[in-house]
């Protein structure tokens, strides 16, 4: 675990102790701002997906920005316990829960807060319900529904079914509709565009699926969508966007969101130039995380974060050029995931026209169950 040596507010941001992650709050008020104008005056509302920052004061500072929906997305159980208990109401856990343990924490959070589970079994479900009608408690829950092969959930078709299933269960209450689209890995920003228009036509038909059945649909949840968050927003039949690097944006979604800027980074000091065009940094693998992707240099046109270590990271001028940067400088580097940098660290620190306004617990870290 991280252990730092925390700077208080009101120091200029170059006085903290390296590496630092760091929030532009201008950037992530923009950011915000710019994607919850486009669902104000839209049926669909965006509900972030607050495992991408771990961090509660960034949700309720999302939450309190017109057009958000009334809560949150969490991807774990303990996400959600995390955070109900700073003060978050209303919680859509987006895997499934299985297992005894697990149910039992669910019941015990839904006598605190409004919770939605997701299912696409329907013994799970069983096994749910079960557990909410011996606790006393009602749950909201969705059926899964698979628009991407890699994605968990059932066949539009077969949402239907699945749905009678919740809809007769005790202590449950059949909400709606869900999906999570595919990853970014899979192409350009046009083809990436034409597919989750695919994947949100297939929600739509499992919605029509299920009202045809019978059963009136509260919710179409559709997800992983910062980088076209339009295209569900706009789609007649959603009612929600689930997006959780739009507040802060990340290396791996900057090609596709040109409106969108860099809010989240981490801030490096450079140890040493072993050789012209190449600088060392304090910034490695348990300080950014490099599994997905390299970090960006930001700020210095050119420049390549090159390779790491666990606790060191390079920097290389381009084409054997003289690097300008000597130790004791300062780099700011642009995660590839913000997701992965923010499970990295205890706390970030908010900063406003570089100094620091507030420090931030990052309260979900390590909140994998």
């Amino acid at each position: 675990m991280e252990r730092p040596i925390l700077k208080p507010p009101g120091s200029p941001v170059e006085q903290l102790d390296t590496p630092a992650l760091v929030v532009d709050l201008d950037a992530m008020e923009r950011n915000v701002e710019r994607v919850h104008s486009f669902f104000r005056d839209r049926p669909a509302k965006l509900r972030p997906a607050v495992h991408a920052h771990k961090t509660p004061a960034i949700a309720h500072r999302q939450l309190a920005v017109e057009g958000a929906a009334e809560g949150v997305a969490v991807v774990s159980l303990s996400e959600a316990e995390a955070f109900a208990q700073a003060g978050v109401g209303d919680i859509l856990v987006t895997t499934q829960i299985v297992g005894a343990s697990k149910v039992s924490r669910a019941c015990a959070l839904a006598r605190s807060i409004r919770l939605t589970l997701v299912a696409d079994d329907a013994d799970a479900v069983r096994a749910l319900s079960a557990g909410a009608s011996g606790a006393g408690v009602v749950i909201d829950a969705l059926v899964d529904v698979q628009t991407h092969p890699d994605r968990a959930g059932l066949q539009p078709a077969d949402a239907p079914v699945l749905a009678r299933v919740v809809n007769a269960a005790p202590g449950l209450r059949f909400a709606g509709v869900f999906t999570a689209g595919g990853p970014l890995s899979e192409g350009y920003t046009a083809a990436l565009r034409a597919r989750d228009e695919q994947a949100v036509g297939a929600l739509v038909e499992a919605r029509r699926a299920v009202e045809t059945a019978g059963l009136p649909v509260r919710v179409a949840s559709y997800g992983n969508s910062t980088h076209d968050y339009d295209v569900p927003g706009a789609a007649e039949g959603i009612t929600e966007v689930r997006g959780g690097a739009y507040a802060l944006l990340d290396a791996n979604h900057a090609p596709h969101c040109p409106g969108l800027e860099p809010a989240a980074m981490v801030l490096a000091t450079v140890n040493g130039k072993p050789e012209p065009g190449r600088a060392v940094t304090d910034c490695g693998q348990k300080a950014i995380g490099r599994d997905a992707g390299q970090p960006v240099v930001l700020g210095k046109g050119g420049l390549t974060a090159a390779a790491n270590s666990a606790e060191h990271g390079l920097i290389d001028a381009p084409d054997g050029a003289d690097l300008d940067l000597a130790a004791g400088d300062q780099v700011w580097l642009l995660p590839f995931d913000v997701s992965t940098a923010f499970s990295l660290h205890d706390v970030v620190y908010a900063v406003r026209a570089g100094i620091v306004e507030a420090v931030w617990r990052v309260g979900a870290r390590g909140a994998f169950a």
